[in-house]
């Protein structure tokens, strides 16, 4: 009768944490986008190349671009990313631009005032099917860059291969 009794708690334990292991998904459909600064290329390019010395560099990485205009400034936030979904929170606070892809890498970008110069929209648009699953909580790399007379100026790095 124990045994029969213990079976029956742990069933229940069971089949609560199937149903919590299970993962919702929804689509998301972006825009693509086109790089037209050279200068941002740049940032780009060096971005990846730092974080290729990282140990847990992969190319699933997705990177934000979050464009704050203020007055005659333009501030760059350029982070990387555990994944889509765990980038797609800054939509809570900045519009969503659109994506493009980059060195095997996808890029997708937020501004507060578009459009920018740094892009050129294109007719297309990808639909990504995003996991709703706990994403790992790791500090990736963040740049912070200032626009101003046509040039980036990296105010700040943060968190470079994880290392504070």
């Amino acid at each position: 009768m124990k045994s029969f009794l213990k079976h029956l708690l742990i069933i229940p334990l069971i089949f609560n944490g199937v149903l919590f292991a299970q993962c919702n998904k929804y689509d998301k459909e972006l825009t693509l986008l086109k790089i037209k600064s050279q200068q941002l290329d740049s940032v780009i390019t060096n971005a990846i190349c730092c974080l290729k010395d990282c140990d847990y560099y992969s190319k699933a990485i997705v990177f934000s671009i979050v464009i704050i205009e203020k007055s005659d400034s333009v501030f760059i936030d350029l982070s990387a990313n555990y994944d889509l979904k765990t980038t797609l929170i800054f939509e809570q606070y900045v519009n969503l631009y659109g994506c493009f892809y980059y060195k095997e890498h996808l890029f997708v970008v937020f501004l507060n005032n578009p459009p920018i110069n740094f892009f050129e929209t294109t007719k297309s648009k990808r639909k990504f099917v995003i996991h709703d699953i706990g994403s790992p909580v790791s500090d990736y790399p963040e740049w912070l860059y200032l626009y101003t007379s046509n040039k980036f100026i990296l105010k700040k790095l943060v968190n470079e291969c994880g290392n504070k």
